[in-house]
């Protein structure tokens, strides 16, 4: 399934970093990265002129280079900025801007450790953290689509099946289970928090034609148990909720809660992100320079003070850039993990 345009990656407000002059340079570096590998790679050499390097300016309007090549390249660049984020605004390494920075690399990115990615996800109640885990969150609906094949290919349930119905039922069975747990580990991990910025009014249309007959199925399978995806999601979930049985809407936008991690978790981490790879060494930076102060609040949002209140077009940590830029990335990578499911099951 194509998505028909690049996502740009978001931006990230550094006012507050522990070391904002080299975030910024680490970021600008990203940059022309990005417009190098594209010049260099992908016969884009000519656009990149006419963009004057700008690299949001060759995404968007250089459709035509080849669209595998510039994902390799905004890989490259998106990688290279969470690599960014952690040695030089590690004090900012659980907000909900770092979780957006790792979900574009995600999105771009085919073979991304996830376990692997420095301060990712951030421990519960961790200071400064986004008030919706969306590392957990990512990392659990990365469970639950594994668990989707290994449902479909489980030949000891496929064995016990008598017709080809039967096992066109199984099929849709580990689907309706797969997007079922999806949801509910929407509702469970971040449960204040509004779940259309988190791509669960998708859920209902990838569901698609078999909608109704997935409400109609679910109550006759055991997903947790039968299916394994009790097993499969651990104890990331404290409960499951069928699909058309889901607790109330939370109401909170994003936001990030008070504090920020006093040090980092390693003065040095070396970061290998994929096979494709070469490990970067990631040295925590020590504070140079004065990083503003964020007063914020536990619920229904945040207050800000002092130069962390910068304008929401420059990306700055107000409820509602983060929730435009969070839902964006969920609603692209929730998608494209659907569309994987559906074609194990489906295939």
């Amino acid at each position: 399934m194509g998505f028909g345009s690049v996502v740009l990656g978001a931006a990230f407000d550094y006012s507050t970093c522990i070391d904002k002059t080299g975030f910024e340079k680490c970021y600008d570096s990203a940059d022309s990265a990005l417009t190098s590998c594209i010049s260099n790679n992908c016969g884009g050499s000519v656009c990149v002129k006419s963009c004057n390097n700008d690299p949001n300016c060759v995404l968007q309007n250089c459709p035509d280079l080849g669209l595998d090549c510039i994902y390799a390249c905004e890989c490259i660049r998106n990688t290279k900025r969470v690599a960014c984020a952690a040695e030089s605004c590690w004090n900012r390494a659980y907000s909900c801007e770092y979780s957006d920075a790792v979900a574009d690399m995600v999105d771009m990115c085919g073979n991304t450790d996830r376990n692997a990615i420095p301060y990712f996800p951030a421990p519960d109640s961790a200071p400064g953290s986004c008030s919706c885990n969306k590392g957990k969150l990512s990392l659990t609906i990365e469970k639950i689509n594994t668990q989707i094949t290994a449902c479909a290919n489980n030949q000891t349930n496929l064995d016990t099946l008598a017709s080809t119905a039967d096992i066109s039922t199984h099929g849709t069975a580990c689907l309706c289970c797969s997007i079922s747990y999806m949801a509910s580990a929407i509702w469970d991990i971040c449960p204040t928090t509004q779940p259309s910025l988190l791509a669960a009014d998708n859920i209902t249309a990838i569901y698609g034609k078999h909608y109704d007959e997935c409400i109609a199925l679910l109550p006759n399978i055991d997903c947790e148990n039968d299916l394994g995806f009790g097993a499969a999601v651990g104890a990331a979930m404290s409960g499951y909720h069928a699909i058309n049985d889901l607790p109330a809407n939370g109401t909170e936008t994003l936001y990030n809660k008070q504090g920020s991690p006093a040090t980092p978790t390693q003065a040095t981490i070396v970061w290998t992100p994929n096979p494709g790879f070469s490990p970067f060494t990631i040295v925590a930076a020590a504070q140079t320079e004065a990083s503003g102060k964020v007063s914020e609040t536990a619920t229904g949002g945040m207050s800000k003070t002092g130069s962390a209140a910068t304008s929401a077009s420059q990306g700055a940590a107000s409820a509602t850039p983060i929730s435009n830029a969070a839902s964006k990335a969920h609603k692209f990578w929730l998608n494209k993990v659907v569309c994987m499911v559906a074609a194990v099951v489906f295939s």
